[in-house]
Formats: structure tokens, sequence, C-alpha cells
């Protein structure tokens, strides 16, 4: 019984996993985190490249570490799936794979798009992202230059190749932790709304 809220530029769904989901997604997150890789400011910023930020793709863990993600985590992909109607020819991120993000104290996104690679430019990429943890105060996503009004158990989209986006720096100790699930897109069915 979700629904569907506009917020920005674009939509999201409010308390889209139920706090028990939330806990464990939470559990599953910082039990993995010593597997990610950190993130570095891609020539934004050097010195933001201290903070910590943090995150791993499903594809990565399986080829790295021979790890398939917990079920509840496809659990929530194929909810996103029915939700959203992502079926043929709409794919799922064979690239990245659904992916699982960290950013700790004074760390925040920094404005990027994500472009599709080869053999997928005739797509584009979409993000449908979860929000397990948000920091004390900040770590909103920014859309468009402009932050949303999303929390924690939200679930809100992003035409990541086509829209610029980022995040509010984190306030205080409590990490921001989110789950990203990724879908290419064909760019023809954007021309033809």
């Amino acid at each position: 019984n979700l629904m569907k809220r506009h917020v920005g530029k674009t939509y999201c769904y409010d308390e889209f996993i139920t706090e028990e989901e939330q806990k464990t997604l939470r559990k599953y997150i910082l039990s993995i985190q010593d597997m990610m890789g950190h993130a570095v400011s891609n020539g934004y910023k050097s010195e933001y490249d201290v903070l910590i930020r943090r995150s791993i793709g499903t594809v990565r863990l399986k080829q790295q570490f021979n790890l398939e993600p917990i079920p509840l985590v496809v659990d929530i992909r194929n909810r996103i799936i029915e939700l959203e109607n992502l079926h043929n020819p709409i794919l799922h991120d064979s690239y990245l794979g659904d992916w699982f993000g960290i950013t700790d104290e004074d760390a925040f996104v920094e404005p990027h798009t994500d472009e599709p690679v080869e053999p997928f430019k005739d797509y584009n990429v979409r993000r449908y992202n979860v929000i397990v943890s948000m920091p004390h105060d900040g770590g909103q996503p920014i859309y468009d230059g402009e932050a949303l009004d999303v929390g924690e158990r939200g679930m809100w989209m992003c035409e990541a190749s086509l829209v610029k986006h980022a995040s509010v720096p984190n306030v205080g100790t409590r990490m921001r932790l989110n789950v990203s699930y990724g879908f290419f897109v064909p760019k023809n069915q954007y021309n033809a709304n």
C-alpha cells in the first residue's frame, strides 16, 4: 500500500522497507564494510579523499569474494521491479549490480552523473536508492541541485546518467548507509514519452 510522493524533480516512496528489514540491511552492510573499496573524490577536491566513503557492488562481491548478497537484498530488488514495472527491455545493472554505500562523518557524495559503459551505451542508468540509515543531520540526496526530503527506510528514483546527483555532507558520527539498485533503461524509451 505504498504511496508515491513527488520530491524535487523525482519521486520517492516513504517507509519502503520495514524497521525489521532496515535492521537486517544495516547489520549486513556493516558486516561487509571491510571488503568495500574506498571512494575518492574523482578529482572533485583531493582534500576530501580522507573522508570515509566506502562502497561495493554485488558484481564485485561475487567476483572478488565469491559472496552472494543476503536474500533480503534480492527480495527488495524484486519489489522495486514489480512496483516500477522494470521488465524487458529494461535490464538489471550487470556492470555494478546492486550497490552498498557507507558515508561517515563529514563525508558526502560529490555532484556527478553515472555514464553507461560498453556494451550499454544505448541505455540510461537508472538507480533506485533505499536509505537504510541517515546521519544525525545532513545526508540528504541532492538531485539536480536540490536537496530531497527523503528519510530512513525511504526509496527514491534517480536518473543517474541524465541528472547530476550528490549528497549533503553528513553531520555527526552516525553513518549514512544505502543500497542502490541499478537498471539499464533503453534510451529510446525516453524519446517515446
